[in-house]
């Protein structure tokens, strides 16, 4: 059980931080096209 509950935190944690990245990559791309549209 210790082991599972061990694996679980990981895929959390490496889920969480894909979802950060990917976040991160829309925002910056989102950010680009506005100012390339102010532009």
């Amino acid at each position: 059980m210790n082991k599972s509950k061990n694996l679980n935190y990981w895929y959390l944690t490496i889920a969480f931080i894909l979802i950060m990245l990917t976040f991160g990559y829309i925002f910056e791309l989102g950010e680009t096209l506005g100012k390339a549209l102010a532009n």
